[in-house]
């Protein structure tokens, strides 16, 4: 737990930043819209997206591998290790070797395979399930927009690049869409 309660207080000392205000904005303007996510920090939900998939997990949230029960933890460091059960909590990220939440893997790929317009934000574009997905919005006749400050072994795919940091790249993606920032 040392090393989650390292990353949890690095995590809760940080604040969303103007690109997540984008999405927001994206989501209230087309209700369709919305977001699947790597990222384990939850700033998508403290910017004020809703109906968050989140592939890999919380922080923010704990699981017992013993009973199964989940609860959210936002103190850092976790004050309660131990679940009522007597087993440990555990972040319920996804650690290498761990199989994805098979329930949200599902939701992405149903969302994503209805999609018209695929933004694909930071991502390495190698990990899977994750890197199927802009294959799964492309077959299905989406726009497909990539926003990494370098090229991604998936860049081909995708009709729109955008290089540079999210958060600046997204304020521009925002100015041509009308989007408020």
């Amino acid at each position: 737990w040392e090393f989650h309660n390292y990353r949890r207080g690095l995590v809760g000392a940080c604040r969303p930043h103007r690109g997540h205000d984008v999405i927001v904005a994206a989501e209230q303007q087309r209700p369709r819209a919305t977001v699947v996510t790597q990222n384990i920090d939850e700033m998508h939900q403290l910017a004020g997206s809703t109906g968050v998939t989140e592939l890999h997990g919380s922080l923010w949230k704990l699981r017992c591998e013993a009973c199964g029960a989940t609860r959210h933890g936002y103190d850092s460091p976790l004050a309660e290790l131990h679940c009522g059960c007597g087993a440990w909590w555990r972040p319920a990220i996804t650690w290498f070797g761990d199989m994805l939440n098979e329930a949200a893997v599902q939701s992405a790929i149903q969302q994503i395979g209805q999609c018209e317009l695929l933004v694909a934000i930071g991502t390495s574009a190698v990990v899977y399930p994750a890197a199927q997905l802009p294959r799964i919005a492309a077959a299905n006749g989406a726009v497909l927009v990539e926003i990494n400050p370098e090229p991604t072994p998936m860049s081909s795919m995708y009709q729109h690049h955008l290089r540079g940091p999210a958060s600046e790249m997204l304020l521009q993606m925002a100015e041509g869409l009308e989007l408020p920032t």
